[in-house]
């Protein structure tokens, strides 16, 4: 939701708010005070011009991606990419709304002398470059080139939270910058990702802005003007109590205590849990469904929740409904995510037509945001999930009716096959209207908020390494 939440910022309300501005500087910059006399040196069309610019903008790309994460205020542009405790392609589009805006002022420096052309194509390049980095399915493409690029080992171990691995592997396209500037790191032990105090949200606005929240705390909190604007300056681990370290104490990081012993130990754990189960099913008479998640915790089923565990997964979290999302609300999300794209994508081919008026394609933008966060709001089975989604999907209906009746909708002149496509939209949407004003009337979404009571109040059980749904029918002794 997060990528799809940096796709509106940057391709739907751009628009209306903004242009490309980086475009516009780099270039500015390049007409009025290049150093011309040395555009005989790089001329547009020569090659040695686009290998100087290959190496350059990926240099740069090493400082800017260097200083997000070591200088605190800088870590918000750039937080939201490292919060994923999932490591695959869509952790690439996993970006914050605000490092597009951070991350060409350090480029600059090329536009005193390089092309505007050239610079923007290696831009591009050094960017699509890093998509195919984030995965755990390539382990190693051999040792020539491990040594040279970016790959995804070294790319593991950078968005790690394990301690031996904070802080390294900046590197965009050539990991020859992290070898020359002590910032490397080789793959040694299992990664555990996200970020060292996980967050625990599905709320794509709050996952966008909750660093800068925490940052505000921390410098109210902090003694000192001096210390005060250190904390804005130094590494987003640095404290007063220990200024020497100016990236913080990694001592004070919290351990990984995850290694293959452990995951043996679970595994046997696992199937004790499963004997037990038996046991209980037999006792209590009970008609159960039990979902197991992606992680590998030590538990029992009778046992309280246990602590945070690195690989827990998000939706068994404590204080995210204390149970696991039903099957019927998971494919309702899916259904309303496509529905959003569809719309989203749609939107972003018509505003390339310059028809749409900017105050309209600012309401669509607010509208997409809202939906997404509303998808976060189910999963974080938050107070108001209900009430937030059904206005949403009314404020839908109103914008569609409002927009057919208008003439702008006639002067598009679309095609039949997106007129019925629309109509499809607004059927299912009415539908998931009725259907979750039945839902709100009928109890609560799948767990109250201190979890363990279910939608007829009836007593169930819960833990983080399993789920229980049931109607038990004790026996009377």
């Amino acid at each position: 939701m997060c990528g799809a939440f940096g796709l509106i910022w940057t391709k739907v309300l751009p628009s209306a708010f903004k242009g490309g501005m980086e475009i516009v500087m780099y270039s500015y910059i390049y007409r009025n005070y290049r150093i011309r006399i040395l555009d005989p040196y790089f001329p547009d069309d020569s090659i040695w011009t686009s290998i100087i610019c290959l190496f350059g903008v990926d240099f740069l790309y090493y400082w800017a991606h260097r200083a997000t994460h070591e200088i605190s205020i800088l870590w918000g542009t750039h937080i939201v990419h490292h919060s994923s405790e999932r490591y695959n392609l869509a952790t690439a589009l996993r970006q914050s709304v605000f490092q597009r805006y951070i991350g060409w002022v350090m480029d600059l420096p090329l536009a005193f002398f390089m092309p505007p052309r050239t610079y923007h194509i290696h831009r591009h390049f050094n960017v699509i470059y890093q998509f195919w980095v984030h995965t755990s399915t390539i382990k190693s493409i051999g040792r020539p080139l491990e040594f040279i690029m970016n790959t995804p080992s070294h790319h593991r171990v950078h968005h790690a939270r394990n301690p031996r691995y904070i802080d390294k592997n900046y590197a965009g396209v050539f990991i020859i910058w992290d070898r020359m500037f002590g910032t490397f790191e080789p793959e040694s032990e299992e990664a555990v990702y996200g970020l060292v105090h996980p967050l625990i949200s599905f709320n794509p606005i709050w996952t966008q802005i909750h660093y800068y929240v925490e940052l505000w705390h921390k410098f109210r909190a902090t003694p000192g003007v001096m210390n005060k604007m250190l904390c804005l300056v130094k590494g987003p681990g640095w404290s007063p109590n220990k200024p020497q370290y100016r990236l913080g104490d990694t001592n004070d990081l919290p351990a990984v205590d995850y290694d293959e012993e452990e995951e043996e130990d679970v595994k046997e754990d696992e199937k004790e849990e499963e004997k037990d189960g038996a046991n209980i099913n037999n006792k209590t008479k009970t008609s159960t469904t039990v979902k197991k998640t992606a992680t590998k915790t030590k538990t029992s089923p009778a046992s309280a929740p246990a602590p945070h565990h690195p690989r827990n997964d998000l939706r068994t979290r404590e204080g995210l409904g204390g149970g696991d999302l039903p099957m019927r609300w998971r494919a309702y999300v899916l259904v309303q995510y496509a529905i959003t794209t569809v719309l989203v994508l749609g939107t972003i081919e018509l505003n390339r037509t310059d028809v749409f008026p900017t105050h309209m394609m600012a309401l669509l933008g607010i509208f997409y945001i809202a939906s997404f966060t509303s998808f976060g709001t189910i999963f974080n089975n938050g107070t108001f999930a209900f009430h937030f989604e059904l206005v949403r999907l009314l404020l839908y209906l109103l914008f569609d009716s409002y927009f057919w009746t208008s003439p702008l909708a006639s002067s598009l002149a679309l095609p039949p096959l997106v007129s019925d496509m629309c109509l499809v939209i607004r059927i299912l949407v009415a539908i998931s209207a009725l259907w979750i004003s039945l839902m709100y009337a009928s109890g609560p979404m799948y767990m109250s908020k201190k979890g363990n009571v279910s939608k007829n109040g009836t007593a169930i059980e819960s833990n983080i390494a399993t789920v229980t749904t049931t109607t038990t029918k004790k026996k009377r002794n």
